[in-house]
Formats: C-alpha cells, sequence, structure tokens
C-alpha cells in the first residue's frame, strides 16, 4: 500500500482530499505542455487549469485530487488507483547529454566563439536543443469505508455490549454511539442501561478524515427484574436524593422500569444525633429493602470546665516571707475557662466520633515588697525595693472529624521584674522610691499536642528602664 490514502463514503457522498503546489521558472529556451489523466476513482483539479508553460516564465501550480463517490469500490473494500501526466518539453543541456530527441546544436560561445556561459565554467561550449516526451505517474489507495454494528443488541443483566465492525481500521477514538440516553466513543462498549428504558435506536458512527459512514440497530425494550438495592455510601450527614446513592441491579435483561423509593430523600433527625433509616425499592411488584445512617452532626454533648485551682501556694509562700512587705495586685490563680463537644461525623468509611475543643485561660499577676534595711521602724527607713509582675493567657480552638487535624494552643507570657531603693516616712504614710525595671520580658507561640507534638516559641528579653 502506497502513502497516499484517500477516503471516501458511499453512504453519505464525502470524500477525503489530498492538496499540492508546484513552482517552474524558464530560461529561454525552455517550454513544455503537459496533460494528466485519472485511472481509477479520483478527481482532480489544478490551478492553473492548462499545464503549458513558454520560455522565461515562472508559474505556480496548485492542485487537488480526491476519492470520485460515484466510481469508488462497494463500502468495505479498497482499490488502487493513479494520476498519470503524460508531457512534452524542450531544453537546452551541454553536448552529450542523454535521454531525449536532439532536435539541434549550437554554441554558447556566439558565432564567432568570443562569449561563453556558465554550464562550460564562463567559456564558449557546444550545447544541445532536445526535446523530451514522456510520461510520471502518482500512485493512490482509495479506502471505500464501512461501519456494521454487530447485532441484534439485547440487554444481559442491566448492561448492553456495542460492537462495530469498521473498515479500514478499528481505531476506537474514530467511533462514537449515540444512544437514548447519552453519547460514547470507543468500540467494545459496555454500557448500563437506565431504568425504565423503553427501547430505542443506537447508532455508531465511524469518522476518519472527515469522512463518515454510520449504521444503526434498534435495542428492544425492558425484561429485566428487580434483583439488587445497595448504597454506594457508607452514611449520609446531610439532605440527600436516595436515588444519588443508590446502586441497582437486574437480572434477565434491561432494567425493568422505573424505581420507586421511600422514603425518596434522607435528612439529619433534629432530635438525634445519628439514625438508622430503613429504605425500600419497588419495582413492578419487587420490593427490596435496605438501611443507612443518617447523621446529625449539629447534635453535640458538651463538657465544660472552669479553671480555678484556688488557693495559690506561690502567692502564700509570698506571704509568708514577705509579710507585710508586700502588696499584691491580680492573682496567681489561672481564670478561664475551657469546652470539649462531642459529636457524630459522616466519614468515607462510615460513622466516627468528633470533637471541637475550644476556651482559655489568663493569669493576672503584680507584686511589689519594700524592706527596710536603716532607720528607725514606723518613723523613717530607708528600703530595699523589688518588683515582679506577669500577663499570661492560653487559648485553644480545635475541631477532630473525618480528616484527623491538629488540636493546637495559642499562649503568651509577657513578664517585668525590678529591683531598687526606696524609703518610708510617718509610719508608711508617705513612701518613694527608684527602681531599675526589665520590662517586656516575653514569650508567645503556638504548639500542637495531637497527633504530633510540634511547635513554636518567640522570646523578647525587653528593655531596660529606670521607674
Amino acid at each position: 500500500m502506497n502513502g497516499n490514502v484517500l477516503y471516501v463514503s458511499k453512504q453519505t457522498g464525502e470524500k477525503s482530499t489530498l492538496h499540492g503546489n508546484y513552482s517552474k521558472t524558464t530560461d529561454r529556451y525552455e517550454n513544455g505542455t503537459a496533460t494528466i489523466v485519472a485511472q481509477g476513482p479520483l478527481v482532480f483539479s489544478t490551478t492553473p487549469e492548462v499545464l503549458t508553460i513558454q520560455p522565461n516564465q515562472t508559474i505556480d501550480w496548485t492542485g487537488q485530487v480526491s476519492a470520485d463517490p460515484a466510481g469508488a469500490p462497494a463500502a468495505g473494500s479498497s482499490v488502487q488507483a493513479k494520476l498519470v501526466m503524460n508531457y512534452n518539453i524542450n531544453y537546452s543541456r551541454p553536448a552529450g547529454g542523454t535521454g531525449g530527441t536532439v532536435t539541434s546544436t549550437y554554441n554558447c560561445g556566439g558565432e564567432n566563439g568570443t562569449g561563453g556561459c556558465q554550464a562550460h565554467g564562463g567559456e564558449a561550449g557546444d550545447h544541445e536543443m532536445v526535446n523530451e516526451v514522456g510520461t510520471e505517474q502518482v500512485d493512490f489507495t482509495v479506502h471505500s469505508i464501512k461501519c456494521q454494528i454487530r447485532g441484534p443488541l439485547f440487554c444481559d443483566n442491566s448492561t448492553v455490549t456495542l460492537v462495530a465492525d469498521v473498515y479500514p481500521d478499528n481505531n476506537s477514538e474514530n467511533l462514537v454511539w449515540t444512544t437514548p440516553w447519552g453519547q460514547f466513543q470507543g468500540n467494545g462498549l459496555q454500557l448500563t442501561v437506565p431504568p425504565g428504558f423503553l427501547g430505542g435506536n443506537i447508532v455508531a458512527k465511524f469518522t476518519i478524515q472527515g469522512v463518515s459512514y454510520s449504521d444503526v440497530q434498534f435495542l428492544g425494550p425492558s425484561n429485566g427484574v428487580l434483583a439488587g438495592f445497595a448504597f454506594n455510601k457508607q452514611c449520609v450527614s446531610e439532605s440527600t436524593a436516595v436515588a444519588g446513592i443508590s446502586d441497582i441491579t437486574w437480572a434477565g435483561g434491561c432494567p425493568g422500569g422505573l424505581v420507586a423509593f421511600a422514603p425518596a430523600s434522607l435528612a439529619p433527625n433534629p432530635l438525634l444525633s445519628v439514625q438508622n433509616v430503613s429504605v425500600t425499592a419497588s419495582s413492578n411488584g419487587i420490593t427490596l429493602t435496605n438501611s443507612i445512617p443518617v447523621v446529625n452532626k449539629n447534635k453535640t454533648s458538651s463538657y465544660n470546665f472552669q479553671v480555678n485551682f484556688g488557693a495559690n501556694p506561690i502567692e502564700s509562700i509570698l506571704d509568708i516571707l514577705g509579710g507585710t512587705h508586700c502588696s499584691k495586685q491580680g492573682s496567681m490563680v489561672p481564670n478561664g475557662q475551657f469546652n470539649r463537644e462531642t459529636f457524630k461525623t459522616c466519614c468515607a468509611n462510615g460513622v466516627n466520633d468528633g470533637f471541637k475543643y475550644s476556651g482559655n485561660a489568663t493569669w493576672n499577676f503584680g507584686v511589689k515588697c519594700q524592706v527596710p534595711f536603716y532607720g528607725i521602724p514606723y518613723i523613717a527607713t530607708v528600703d530595699w525595693v523589688a518588683s515582679a509582675g506577669l500577663n499570661a493567657s492560653l487559648g485553644v480552638n480545635s475541631t477532630i472529624d473525618c480528616q484527623v487535624q491538629d488540636v493546637c494552643a495559642n499562649f503568651s507570657a509577657s513578664a517585668n521584674i525590678g529591683g531598687g531603693l526606696g524609703f518610708t516616712l510617718a509610719a508608711g504614710f508617705i513612701q518613694g522610691d527608684a527602681q531599675v525595671v526589665v520590662a517586656g520580658l516575653g514569650v508567645t507561640g503556638n504548639y500542637c499536642f495531637f497527633p504530633n507534638m510540634q511547635g513554636k516559641i518567640q522570646a523578647n528579653l525587653g528593655q531596660v528602664k529606670v521607674v
């Protein structure tokens, strides 16, 4: 088989086309004429139509060739064809060449031999005028395409197998099926016939290079019996149509008709976290039953606990050590509330437990101690002064459901410490001090406790100032 291939459809009259072009420039000696004839089912044309050229002329030809539907072979077969060109040309060549018939001779140096030509390196030399008559041909293969469905078509357990014999190749990309329930591409397809199918035409269309051939067969109405009813999900957690999550199987042929579901849709029960709902599927007197969990993710149970540890040992120690010389603000006892909510969640593997953690706790405490070391107590003294303060917070807000997510906490703390000298006069009614304070000591961060222990902490060393 040669490389020039054309396609034709005896059914539609469509045909493929090949295009070409040729350019020729003659010298002062050249001229010629040609004619083309087709042998086999070919149709061709050229522009310009006349294949004649004169000396010192340039012509650009374009042409095209197609299969001839009228003369093409029967569908499903091929034939060889060709274009034959008969030509008659005249040209000049250096003396001594082969081919053609020498009609005259001349010297390119002129009558006195003083000139020359390129063929002889600029020197004078003998040339021949030649007439050549001959034939050239281009071969083609013409395929008369065909598509035929293997039949008769019938359903087998809710499916139909679609196979077509196509010529000249079985490239599945070139074959498209049109059915009453959709369009499909390929060959040897196994398609599921939808419920309630009442019969209809199946069309196979083979197309190659814009040339097509079709075949059609009738697929009869349904005659199957409802045989199986299953859900393609483990559970649902929102309003859902039963038909969209059901897999129905049939025995004995095509689907046996429309299926009625009761209930037709599912929705979470506002009073229950999980409800196992029974569903029936009915068709032509056959009823099957199945059940599926319906999850209400918004139905939760909560546990709250208050952060309050009662008496704080650090404050008690300060009271013992400082006695009446220390004054406090706030408390080292953390204050806050945390909450854990539990709920049911619908995951790909079924119903799972979900958790949500939220809440925060804060600390706010300051202390200043002024202890006399010189003077008369309760009258006038010089004191050692020390002070410290802490502000801290911890917050949690994480949810664990189908996707395992991190349980993380954000925390921050800032502190200041100072020390210096002070004075007390008039039994403590008049006091003053001067301290060197390191303010802005701080720590912030985020840490995850589940499923992996990881996080980051950032510290601030603070600034020194006199107050």
